[in-house]
């Protein structure tokens, strides 16, 4: 996601899954190569489902802006349980520093495609953040 139209056009996706009660957003951070996204499943929806309509829609809008025909996404997914509290802190430490990591910024709230940006505050459940 190295254009930011991209990058938006992934949050979107992000945000339309939480505005159709499919997610809570508890963070993300839309890296240049990959996202980080943490997220509380809603209803019936697995994961599976979940990530295979978001990287769909995504791509998609992201293909026939740029005219392009292969896929945008790689295969599959990596994905973690939250046990507790701390490691869910612990994960959003992690991914809303993924950019300081990467050199492309000096704080985590600088980064304009993450949840750390307080003007992306909007974007998180907060009711889930105990």
């Amino acid at each position: 996601m190295a254009d930011p139209a991209n990058a938006r056009t992934v949050m979107d996706g992000i945000r339309w899954l939480r505005d159709r009660d499919r997610i809570f957003v508890l963070g993300y951070v839309v890296m240049p190569d990959h996202v980080h996204l943490l997220m509380v499943l809603r209803g019936s929806h697995t994961l599976q489902t979940i990530i295979r309509v978001w990287k769909g829609v995504t791509a998609r809008q992201i293909a026939s802006r740029k005219g392009l025909s292969r896929p945008i996404w790689q295969p599959g997914y990596h994905d973690h349980m939250i046990r507790d509290d701390k490691d869910l802190h612990n994960w959003l430490d992690y991914l809303h520093d993924n950019p300081v990591r990467k050199g492309l910024v000096e704080t985590p709230e600088a980064y304009q495609f993450s949840t750390a940006n307080p003007e992306l505050a909007e974007d998180v459940d907060a009711c889930w953040m105990v």
